[in-house]
């Protein structure tokens, strides 16, 4: 996470944590960001698709879920043409 990336994150982490930005991408184009504190010594290169999903949904705004649902069954114009 960079200074300044998330208006509703301010100040430092909680002791023993570090902030941290996941990204889920919806489709090619469509992507959404959550701020997370996570335990400074977690390797989140060790974390799966799926866990990191199940972090973001736990820390994301309630309906957020459902948007990325919603996000992956869109077409975007000008995306997977050719």
């Amino acid at each position: 996470m960079v200074p300044g990336e998330f208006d509703d994150v301010a100040g430092d982490p909680p002791v023993g944590m570090a902030w941290r930005t996941i990204v889920i991408e919806a489709q090619p184009g469509a992507r959404s960001r959550q701020a997370i504190a996570l335990p400074t010594g977690v390797d989140t290169d060790a974390l799966d698709d799926e866990d990191l999903f199940d972090l973001f949904v736990q820390v994301a705004p309630p309906g957020a879920r459902q948007m990325i649902a919603s996000l992956r069954k869109v077409k975007l114009p000008g995306r997977g043409h050719a």
